[in-house]
């Protein structure tokens, strides 16, 4: 075992024990002096002790990604939408694919009035995709959302409002943000991640979104991520608060050749998977799901769960995270150990 495995193994060890009695919140069994918060001092990089989260509730966002729904929706959508939900069906089939819609909801999220928003999609939108013209579809969103609005904040808007109140705010407020450090310090020792250049992260937040309900990308060199909290509340939300920032650590690490996902993707390259993505992806979601099972509540539900995703895609990883994993997050097993235990599981050997 090495000595930054003795470190993690001292980072992570008595979680168990902890478990057994009050929430893991109430816990404080991380070291004040965290090998990785150090390593962010010295190296000039952001560590866990830095990293600032903030979150980020947008009217024109949730009401953008509502009427999206509706027009990818087989049903009728709402009398009061059906005008404008009619121009997002015509623009999905002109708009070619989901990576530019991401990239025009990152400026959607910043804009504050309707000025502001026709500006954002008819100037800045389009330069990420210049061989296209998309200044058409931005002004024909923008043009929708600008009828759609009033409308939107009569109808649902306040109950959106009154989610945030009751369960969004909450939850960062009270669970999240006073946990952040220790949260992030999980992240970055069960990745065994390297410090990050960046210094501030922001979660959009909005009523429902497409999909999985959560999505992060680098765009002009920066995140942009969304999370969506009718499917996601409370523990839940946190949850996944924590797999889109596990994913931005990811992005940032890979050039850290002894990180853990680095390493389970070279090692897993001989076991020709039908989607070598998968057991990375369940790694990072299970990391997340016991991040908050450790620190938050002992009793929580992992997200993957719920969503049945442990059921289906990540089944065959199951049972290896179970008993590899786990026991590396909790220290008894170096990162190496557990990753052969992984792959051995994986591929059939174990």
């Amino acid at each position: 075992m090495t000595r930054r495995d003795l470190s993690r193994r001292r980072f992570l060890g008595g979680t168990l024990a902890a478990t057994a009695g009050r929430l893991l919140s109430r816990v404080s069994f991380i070291p004040p002096l965290f090998t990785g918060a150090a390593m962010a001092v010295q190296r000039g990089g952001i560590g866990p002790r830095e990293l600032e989260v903030g979150f980020n509730w947008n009217r024109f966002l949730s009401l953008h990604t509502h009427l999206r729904r509706l027009s990818r929706s087989q049903e009728e959508p709402p009398q009061h939408y059906a005008d404008v939900t009619e121009v997002y069906r015509r623009h999905n089939f002109l708009v070619p694919g989901l990576d530019i819609w991401f990239s025009m909801e990152r400026y959607i999220a910043r804009c504050r009035d309707v000025p502001m928003l026709r500006s954002q999609l008819s100037k800045l939108f389009p330069l990420e995709y210049r061989s296209l013209n998309l200044a058409p579809t931005g002004l024909a969103v923008s043009a929708a959302l600008a009828r759609a609005m009033p409308t939107f904040e009569k109808e649902d808007w306040p109950a959106l409002e009154r989610r945030r109140r009751e369960s969004v705010d909450p939850a960062v407020k009270e669970q999240f943000q006073p946990m952040r450090q220790k949260l992030l310090q999980f992240l970055f020792t069960s990745l065994n991640a390297e410090p990050l250049s960046l210094r501030r992260i922001k979660i959009d937040l909005v009523g429902r979104y497409i999909q999985t309900g959560y999505r992060t990308r680098k765009i002009n060199g920066a995140y942009f991520t969304i999370v969506e909290t009718d499917r996601f509340r409370g523990l839940a939300l946190i949850e996944s608060v924590l797999l889109m920032l596990g994913r931005i650590i990811e992005l940032e690490d890979r050039g850290n050749a002894k990180g853990a996902l680095f390493l389970l993707r070279e090692r897993q390259e001989s076991l020709h998977f039908p989607n070598p993505a998968l057991l990375p992806r369940a790694v990072l979601y299970w990391t997340a799901g016991e991040a908050v099972r450790r620190i938050l509540d002992p009793g929580h539900e992992h997200v993957g769960k719920q969503l049945q995703i442990y059921q289906r895609a990540f089944r065959p990883f199951i049972p290896a995270l179970e008993e590899y994993w786990n026991a590396y997050l909790s220290g008894q097993l170096g990162l190496d150990e557990a990753l052969g235990g992984l792959i051995r599981q994986a591929s059939g050997q174990a």
